[in-house]
C-alpha cells in the first residue's frame, strides 16, 4: 500500500509538472500570438491613416515637384550665366598723383684743385734769313716763262719807288729788258716789319707809274699792271706784275718762314 501511494503521488507529481509545462508554453503562443495581432493593428492603422489622409501624401509630392522644379530653375540660371558676356565696368580714371618734390639741398661745390702750369721755353719759328736776292731766285725758278730781266738801277729805283732805302736791309727789282713788257717782280727785305707799311706806299707809287705808261701803248700790258698781285710775310714784302703772278706769289710764301 505504501508503493501505491508513492508511484500514485510520483504520477500526480509527473502529471502536474506536464500541466504546468503546457500552461507556460501555451502561455508563451498565446503572448506570441498577441503580438503578431497588435503589430498587425498598428501597420493596419498606419496604412489607414495614409489613405485616410491623402492631403498629406499630396502635399509631400507637390513638395518633392517643387523641389525639382528650384533645382531645374537654378541649372538654367546656371547656364544663362554662363552664357551671358562679362559686363566690362568702364574703368575709373584715377587721379594722377605726382610724387612731391623735395626742395633740392645745395651741396657746397667742390672745385678741383689747379695745378700751376709749369712755364714751357716759347719755340719761335725760324725766321728767314735768305737776302732780297736770294729770295728773288727762288721764287722765280726755271720753271715760269718770263721774259728777259735785270736788276733796276738804284737811282731809278728811288724815283719810281720814292723808299727811304735806309728802311730797308736789302732790296732786288727785276724789269725787262725789252721795252714791249710790263712784267716786274720786286721783293724788300725789312730791318723791321712795322715799316712794311712805308713799303707798300713806294708799291702804289710804282703802280701809278706804270698804269701812265702802258694805258696808251699796249693794252693787254696795261691789264696785267691792273692785275698786280702783293704779299707780305715776316720781314718781307713782294710786288708782281706777271701773267704768272699767282704762282710766283706762292712760291714766295713757301720760301718765307
Amino acid at each position: 500500500m505504501k508503493l501505491n501511494k508513492k508511484l500514485v503521488g510520483l504520477m500526480l507529481a509527473l502529471t502536474v509538472g506536464g500541466a504546468l509545462v503546457g500552461c507556460s508554453s501555451g502561455n508563451e503562443q498565446v503572448e506570441d500570438s498577441q503580438n503578431e495581432i497588435v503589430q498587425g493593428q498598428e501597420d493596419a492603422t498606419q496604412e489607414s491613416d495614409v489613405v485616410d489622409n491623402p492631403e498629406v501624401t499630396e502635399e509631400n509630392q507637390t513638395n518633392e515637384e517643387q523641389q525639382q522644379t528650384n533645382e531645374d530653375t537654378a541649372t538654367e540660371e546656371n547656364k544663362n550665366e554662363q552664357v551671358k558676356p562679362e559686363e566690362t565696368k568702364p574703368e575709373t580714371s584715377k587721379p594722377e598723383t605726382k610724387p612731391e618734390s623735395k626742395p633740392e639741398t645745395s651741396k657746397p661745390e667742390t672745385k678741383p684743385e689747379t695745378k700751376p702750369e709749369e712755364s714751357k721755353p716759347e719755340t719761335k719759328p725760324e725766321e728767314t734769313t735768305m737776302s732780297a736776292q736770294e729770295l728773288m731766285g727762288k721764287v722765280i725758278d726755271d720753271t715760269i716763262e718770263l721774259p728777259m730781266l735785270n736788276p733796276m738801277d738804284s737811282t731809278f729805283f728811288k724815283d719810281t719807288y720814292g723808299i727811304d732805302p735806309s728802311l730797308l736791309k736789302s732790296y732786288e727789282v727785276r724789269m725787262p729788258v725789252m721795252i714791249v713788257h710790263a712784267t716786274e717782280i720786286a721783293i724788300f727785305e725789312l730791318n723791321n716789319a712795322s715799316d712794311a707799311q712805308a713799303v707798300m706806299d713806294g708799291i702804289e707809287k710804282r703802280v701809278e707809274g706804270l698804269k701812265n705808261q702802258w694805258q696808251s701803248y699796249l693794252p693787254d700790258q696795261y691789264e696785267l699792271v691792273q692785275n698786280y698781285k702783293t704779299a707780305t710775310k715776316g720781314n718781307y714784302v713782294i710786288f708782281v706784275v706777271s701773267e704768272h703772278a699767282d704762282t710766283i706769289i706762292s712760291n714766295f710764301n713757301a720760301q718765307v718762314k
